[in-house]
């Protein structure tokens, strides 16, 4: 399940809707938010925990510098806590951007926080997991 805060800018569609347009494999589509405390949830269910040593993304083309200060948070919990395992940082161009963890992170939900008025305006996220080599 994927779900944004709100509705789209400027008040349509469906909180789902807005959410998935960040995993929808089209840099051209954004997730637009209507506040500027804001964040989409992914929620693994069955298929859970979400397991990352690496997230990537493209920044919103025309509103590169709102993918600064993003951050990337996890909960194993149902969401009552949430512990932060990667902010953005330095995106200046519209191109993918690869943000290496210092220590992998798994979670059952993950959670793209904006609380800059950003608006949640990235274009796409991927979180990407490399097993470990067999000896």
């Amino acid at each position: 399940m994927v779900q944004a805060s709100t509705v789209a800018w400027p008040g349509t569609g469906t909180t789902a809707a807005n959410g998935w347009r960040a995993f929808d494999g089209d840099t051209a589509t954004y997730t637009d938010t209507l506040a500027a405390e804001s964040w989409i949830n992914i929620d693994a269910g069955a298929s859970g925990p979400i397991t990352v040593d690496r997230v990537r993304l493209y920044p919103r083309v025309g509103q590169l510098s709102r993918a600064n200060g993003t951050v990337f948070r996890g909960s194993n919990d149902d969401g009552g806590t949430w512990t932060d395992f990667h902010t953005v940082s330095g995106v200046n161009a519209a191109q993918w951007y690869e943000f290496k963890l210092p220590e992998r992170a798994s979670y059952q939900r993950i959670r793209v926080y904006d609380g800059h008025n950003g608006r949640c305006n990235l274009a796409e996220v991927e979180f990407w997991y490399q097993l470990p080599d067999e000896e």
